[in-house]
Parts: structure tokens; sequence; C-alpha cells
């Protein structure tokens, strides 16, 4: 019967703790009616939440003439987690120190292409962390978890990544390598594309529980938010559709070598390769990229011929996948984000009217077309939800 009190006191705890983090900021009366819990269960377990540091509880400034409601949220100085980005270049990672309010405090970028091993990456990575925290009001025993964004496949049955661009980390089992860094502390990894999905979902005032967001960097990959979860598949090889083929692909792809592949338009590596074509190699566009989009961009708004040419197949590629997509998966919203987000934004009327020609349900369901510009931020956001997610899902979020 003890043990029975105990979990039902923590399921209550993971409760009101997921509903203030929701909802940022509350009251003992909304989390009342919310959770449908008595005010004096409610008032006990907030307060007793508060002792173990996890929720600040004010007075607040208002009363309608009684007692003034207690305004509730979390205590952002009580534990910290730690985000690890792969996703921006070959050649360098994003660290970011994100505080119990999911707020991103402190990040660093990292250039790694001196380093030539695992080991010695992982190496890297540990001084990044270290020296992060350190430099801020956190210590490691506040660090809740470390959370990792890759783009590629992570194969979560053999746990094990593919990202061959960067060579270093592919076809390793690097979420383990880094438990066994650090063995008291979750970790997690997931695609980029997924945790942008589910960062959408999560974020303030949202009520997307259904949607598809294609993300754009070296390659192309679709995260598939299904009722508020990310939907993996049975291995985690959902959302990988750089090799589907598009109506308007004629070239041979690097990698697969088929002919008309998606990425091989639609990726601005392969956009760049094909209008620097016999001036740059893919060597020295993978490592100059950010200049190279800057400089076709230029040409693009000036209205040189051969650079809109190439936009239009690509935004029309990408309308064509859209349109499978939707008639597949029926979702809310489409969300298209990544590194050449802006030019895209300049083509969504040629993406729309695509998508339209190819999809055969989408005039009964209009279904939005949108940009997301704030997509670091939402990566951030889904990897820092699901190392809380686990945290507080343990019991030892309430016995330490």
């Amino acid at each position: 019967m003890k043990n029975s009190a105990v979990n039902v006191k923590i399921k209550n705890y993971q409760m009101i703790m997921n509903q203030v983090r929701t909802k940022k900021i509350t009251t003992k009366t909304d989390l009342m009616h919310d959770l449908h819990l008595s005010f004096s269960t409610v008032s006990n377990l907030c307060n007793e939440l508060q002792q173990y540091g996890y929720l600040d509880v004010e007075e607040g400034l208002h009363s309608s003439g009684g007692r003034r409601p207690s305004i509730i949220k979390l205590n952002s100085a009580v534990k910290c987690f730690i985000i690890l980005k792969f996703s921006n270049s070959i050649y360098s990672y994003e660290i970011e120190l994100i505080n119990f309010n999911f707020q991103c405090i402190s990040s660093n970028l990292v250039d790694y292409r001196a380093v030539k091993s695992l080991d010695s990456l992982l190496e890297l990575i540990g001084s990044s962390i270290l020296n992060i925290i350190k430099d801020s009001a956190f210590s490691m025993e506040d660090l809740i978890g470390i959370g990792i964004d890759l783009p590629g496949v992570y194969d979560k049955k053999r746990d094990v990544v593919f990202t061959p661009e960067r060579k270093m980390l592919h076809n390793t089992n690097l979420r383990q390598r880094f438990q066994d860094m650090y063995p008291d502390k979750i970790v997690i990894l997931e695609n980029d594309a997924n945790l942008i999905a589910l960062g959408q979902c999560v974020s303030s005032n949202s009520s997307i529980k259904n949607s598809l967001v294609m993300y754009f960097t070296h390659g192309v990959g679709v995260g598939i938010l299904h009722e508020g979860a990310v939907f993996k598949g049975n291995a985690g090889y959902a959302g990988e559709i750089g090799h589907l083929r598009s109506a308007f692909g004629t070239k041979e792809c690097p990698v697969c070598h088929q002919k008309g592949c998606f990425q091989t338009l639609a990726t601005i590596r392969c956009i760049l390769a094909e209008y620097y074509a016999g001036i740059y190699d893919m060597e020295y566009i993978n490592q100059n990229y950010k200049q190279l989009i800057d400089s076709f961009s230029d040409a693009v708004n000036s209205g040189d011929k051969r650079a809109c040419e190439i936009m239009k197949t690509a935004a029309e590629s990408i309308g064509d996948i859209i349109g499978g997509l939707i008639d597949l998966f029926n979702p809310e919203i489409v969300g298209l984000c990544g590194n050449y987000i802006n030019l895209l934004e300049d083509f969504l009327e040629t993406i729309r009217s695509t998508t339209h020609a190819r999809s055969y349900t989408i005039d009964n369901n209009d279904t939005p077309i949108v940009t997301i510009h704030d997509y670091q931020f939402l990566m951030s956001l889904g990897s820092s939800n699901l190392l809380f997610d686990s945290w507080f899902s343990s019991d030892v979020a309430f016995t330490s």
C-alpha cells in the first residue's frame, strides 16, 4: 500500500510539472481544473516540488477580492541540459547550455576539422561541455543530460548512426559512447528534422499535433509528427526522402548512383554544384557553402536567369514531393526550413502551385505550406523536452 501511494504521488508530481512546462506560467487554481485534483492536493504537491527546487511559487500581484493567486513556473536555475548540434556543417558542432525553463543561456561553435579520430572528437566535446558549464552558474551535478541532434539516420534497433558526410560519426554507436562517458546522465540521440517537428509541437501555445517538417541541410529529411509524437518507423528510418524519385530529376545521384533523386535537385550543395559547375568542386563547396549561398542568393535576387531557373526547378521538385507526402500523411501543416530558407521563401508560390498540381487531396483539406525561421530554437526545444521527459518520467527526479 505504501509503494502504491508513493507511485500515485510521483504520477501527480509528473502531471504538475508537465502542465507547468507546457503553460510556462500557471496557478494552483488552473492546475486544479486542468488536472482534476483538489486544491489542497495541488497546493501541497506544488509546495513539495518547490522544496525540491523544481518550481518557483510566487504570490500574484493582483487579487479579485480574496487571496492573491500563486504564480507557478519552473525554476530556471535548478537544472540544465546540454545540446550538441551537428547539422550546420560537416566540420563543426554547436554546443548549447539550456536552463530548466528551456532557454539557451550560452552557445559555442566548435570547429573539429583538425580532429582525426572519434576518440579525439569525443575528448574535444567533453572539454566543450566542461567549459560551457564552468562559465555558467551551473555545475555538472545540475546537468540532467545531453541531447545529440544529428542529420542522417539513427537506427534505434541497433543504436547506430548513419551519417556518411560526417565520416568519424558514421556507422558508430555514438549514443552509447556518450553514455559511457556520462553514466549518471541521460543521453538521447535524435534526427534533427524529427526534433524540429517535436519542438514545433511543444512550443508555446502550439496546437499542432500532426505535421511534416522538411529540413534542408547537406541532405534533406522530413520530421513526421503524429498525434504529438514523432513517427520513426520500424527502425527509425522514417522521413528519409532524399532518394525518393522526383518527376523533375534527371541527374545521377552521387550517393546511390540512380537518376532523379530528390536531393540532387533540392539540397543547397547540389544547387550550388550545378550553378558553379566547372568553377568549384564539391569539396570547396562543402567548406565554403555559407559564403556561396550568399553569392548565389545575390545572383537570384539580381535576376540571373540561370540561377533563377535552378531555383525554380528546385521549388517544383519540392512541391512535387510535398504533394505525395500530403496524400500519404494528411498533415495539418507542412513546414520548410534549413540553410537556404530565405531563398525558398521567394519561391513559395511555385512550391504551392506544384503541390496543388501533384496532390489529389489538397483541394479538400487545403494544407498550408509555411517557412520556419526559428528552426534552430525548435530543434533545441525538441531535444530538451526529450531529455526532460526521460528524466521526470523516472523516479530519480523525485527521490534524489
